[in-house]
């Protein structure tokens, strides 16, 4: 995998575990929530005994990092740091529940997959000058969004945001033993058993986005 892997919204910290022991170069979980950053820190810490845990208090020290497991708290309203926090790509799940969140989400998106360069501190969070680097300066390429379809016209919000803010959205061809995304398949490098799951009126609900600028 060998990338670096910025999750919003990381609660608990299953996603960041997973992705710990699937490769990555660096993971870094964040989330709005202070306590739940503290939290997924000691669930890093218990389940990644062999990664030191790095806890950042400011989202501009995650740009100094170039391997490892980190937290922090990053408050998706807010500007990026001056300069941005470069990453490969860019992970979430399970965070289209709320109508609200969706202008918010799909700015903080539009700015993480930005290819300029224009970084500009103090302004607001969804003016297009605050911007992450470039792919060539290692900023993100692609993210992908997790999503469990709750309410159908929360997510075609999302779809219909996301296009008005000039960002590429695509369902990945599958789940679970699917080629494209492998998600609990025979060869993945992290297999989870949810008996939710089992059912699969509720399987069938969960589908994985990719977006690009």
């Amino acid at each position: 995998m060998s990338q670096r892997v910025l999750e919003l919204g990381a609660g608990a910290g299953l996603v960041g575990v997973a992705l710990a022991r699937a490769g990555a170069r660096l993971v870094a979980a964040t989330d709005g929530s202070a306590e739940a950053v503290s939290n997924c820190a000691a669930n890093l810490r218990l389940n990644l005994q062999q990664h030191p845990v790095v806890e950042c208090g400011q989202a501009c020290e995650l740009a100094a990092l170039e391997q490892g497991v980190a937290v922090c708290r990053l408050a998706w309203e807010e500007p990026l740091p001056p300069g941005g926090v470069r990453f490969d790509s860019v992970v979430a799940s399970d965070v289209l529940y709320d109508p609200e969140v969706v202008p918010v989400l799909v700015s903080l998106l539009d700015r993480l997959l930005r290819p300029e360069v224009s970084c500009e501190s103090g302004g607001a969070a969804s003016s297009p000058a605050i911007s992450m680097s470039s792919g060539a300066a290692g900023g993100a390429h692609v993210a992908y969004i997790a999503t469990l379809r709750r309410n159908p016209a929360t997510l075609q919000l999302f779809l219909e945001t996301a296009a008005a803010a000039g960002l590429q959205v695509s369902p990945l061809d599958g789940w679970g033993d699917g080629a494209v995304s492998r998600v609990g398949g025979p060869h993945s490098a992290v297999r989870f058993h949810l008996g939710v799951l089992d059912d699969k009126s509720i399987a069938e609900r969960i589908v994985i986005h990719r977006v690009t600028h």
